[in-house]
């Protein structure tokens, strides 16, 4: 890659006039250059602690460290000299969200709304403190009046929002009005759900679901019940939301699921199921291999890498588990070839079919 950078950077340099070839090309500076600066510039601040050209420079170079621990002396020395600087304000937001110290970000969006009124940007930073301080009506407060009038992004942040307030009806009002103010047709559970488990509200996913699908039929989000019963420990509760097994991506889920329970012929069971209806399904045929791969079946799961490369030739995941395969193997010959004693595999199963 760098010698095709290289060799392009060279060329479009042919294409320019006679005079750019003098110019010289600035390389990039790492890591190590602005912290190096930064404390040079802390030595000069010693001998001159108000040069508030230096204090910006250094708080510039910290920035772009992602403000280290060391760079709090530099904000406190800020504050005292530079004040309410709209970019300096922004830098210290960003420091205090950096390492999490919430209590001074949402003192600091005060003093802010003191001088007048603040951009949204800020308002959500000061949202996102009052959460996290737990100063629940004044977060609660604020996303009110962000919702009344917000746009597509804001719902989304007031979801996210009033889920950290444990307030899973709001959430879904704001997720719901984030596709609608799009005009998109998509269900908004199909869309919100996801971002709850993700977020790691399984109980919310769990109350959210149970009260719908009692009245309603989903497939997918059945699935996405019994992931979340799974995620919380309750396994038995999880296999039975898949009951009777009669789709592939039930049947997909619980090889999953034995997969990681180790119970090896569960999950191959669930992959024949769905490869007798899909005998080209290219998750199934990987999981296969990937399953025989773990279990120590290397010649085995080759059939299964060659099988998806031969159904695609692009397919870039199973080229490179055929390739580590291949190299397994012949690691594993040439030791046996110098005498060297092979590591003994347990391959015993686990039988718990579905």
């Amino acid at each position: 890659m760098f010698v095709r950078l290289l060799f392009i950077s060279i060329f479009l340099a042919g294409c320019g006039s006679s005079g750019d070839s003098d110019k010289i090309v600035i390389p990039q500076l790492g890591a190590d250059y602005y912290l190096k600066s930064a404390r040079s510039i802390e030595s000069r601040l010693e001998d001159d602690p108000e040069n508030l050209r230096l204090i910006r420079l250094q708080l510039s170079h910290y920035e772009k460290l992602g403000w280290p621990e060391e760079s709090g002396k530099s904000i406190e020395r800020a504050r005292k000299l530079i004040g309410l600087d709209p970019l300096f304000v922004n830098q210290q937001i960003d420091y205090f969200r950096t390492h999490e110290l919430y209590r001074e970000l949402l003192n600091l969006i005060s003093e802010q709304e003191l001088v007048g009124d603040i951009p949204k940007s800020m308002v959500k930073a000061k949202i996102e403190a009052a959460v996290n301080v737990g100063n629940v009506e004044l977060a609660r407060k604020d996303l009110d009046r962000l919702m009344e009038l917000g746009d597509r992004d804001d719902y989304i942040f007031g979801a996210i929002s009033y889920l950290s307030l444990k307030d899973t009806v709001a959430a879904m009002d704001s997720y719901l009005e984030a596709w609608e103010s799009d005009r998109l047709e998509e269900s908004g559970l199909h869309r919100f759900v996801p971002i709850l488990l993700q977020s790691g509200s399984v109980a919310e996913v769990i109350d959210l679901l149970t009260q719908y699908l009692s009245s309603n039929n989903d497939p997918q989000l059945n699935i996405y019940l019994a992931n979340a019963y799974y995620n919380a420990g309750d396994t038995t509760m999880a296999k039975n939301r898949l009951k009777p097994y009669d789709g592939n991506e039930e049947l997909f889920l619980l090889s999953e699921w034995y997969r990681m329970e180790e119970n090896w012929d569960s999950a191959q069971l669930c992959l024949v199921e769905i490869l007798k209806d899909e005998p080209e399904n290219r998750n199934a045929i990987l999981q296969r291999g990937n399953i025989d791969q773990e279990r120590g079946f290397l010649s085995r799961s080759l059939i299964y890498y060659n099988q998806l490369i031969a159904l695609d030739s692009t397919d870039e995941e199973a080229i490179e588990q055929l390739d580590l395969v291949t190299r397994k193997i012949a690691y594993l010959q040439k030791i046996r070839e110098t005498g060297q004693e092979i590591p003994i595999l347990d391959l015993n199963s686990k039988k718990n079919n579905p």
